[in-house]
């Protein structure tokens, strides 16, 4: 496995704990077998793709959000080389508990649930514009230098996560992933299904 890294960008001092990329490759890519120190949260724009997290499997629509804490393994697999679009977010878990009450717990939706399993949130059309507003909003953002940016970034990324935080549970089914289907492309995730140890996480936060 191999470590990856993120791409040098003008930083202040709020992307120590959260960064947020909107990135389309065409054609999709290679993606391994991975997960993060940070916890993630995916916005899929378009590209014809499944996801398969631990051994769940998710087929994704356009504005598909998955969440992801920082102890679930995942990856992309591509049914055609359709362009890949997508807004990835990624934070320190510990920025969230600032923001969180009693009342709403922001990081519910990644913690309080079986692991690999209930990571896809559907929202409203109108949820769903605005959620994209607000990740570019962060993506801007987080890689300024202007005074001022830091709070209005950490400001979106309380709204995004209360988004999150109201949105119901996904209900269609996702079918889980058999050892030896979708898999077989990656051999660590094939060992660890067939009873192997699990594979260690990246130190690079920013495979997605």
């Amino acid at each position: 496995m191999e470590r990856h890294e993120p791409e040098k960008k003008k930083r202040n001092s709020f992307t120590a704990t959260v960064l947020c990329e909107h990135k389309t490759s065409t054609p999709p890519g290679d993606f391994r077998y991975h997960m993060h120190n940070e916890f993630e949260i995916f916005f899929f724009v378009q590209g014809d793709v499944s996801y398969i997290v631990e051994q769940q499997v998710y087929t994704l629509l356009p504005g598909d959000i998955l969440l992801f804490n920082n102890t679930e393994f995942h990856y992309p697999t591509f049914r055609s080389n359709a362009e890949f679009e997508r807004i990835v977010l990624h934070f320190d878990p510990t920025v969230a508990q600032q923001f969180s009450t009693p009342r709403t717990p922001l990081l519910h939706r990644f913690l309080s649930r079986p692991q690999g399993e209930q990571n896809l949130v559907r929202l409203a059309p109108c949820e769903r514009e605005r959620f994209r507003a607000l990740a570019l909003s962060i993506e801007q953002e987080s890689q300024s230098g202007r005074t001022g940016d830091d709070v209005l970034a950490a400001a979106h990324l309380s709204e995004l996560l209360v988004l999150l935080a109201r949105a119901p549970q996904a209900q269609p089914p996702f079918p889980v992933c058999p050892p030896g289907a979708v898999l077989y492309q990656c051999g660590a995730a094939a060992a660890y299904l067939s009873g192997g140890s699990r594979p260690r996480a990246f130190g690079g936060p920013f495979l997605s």
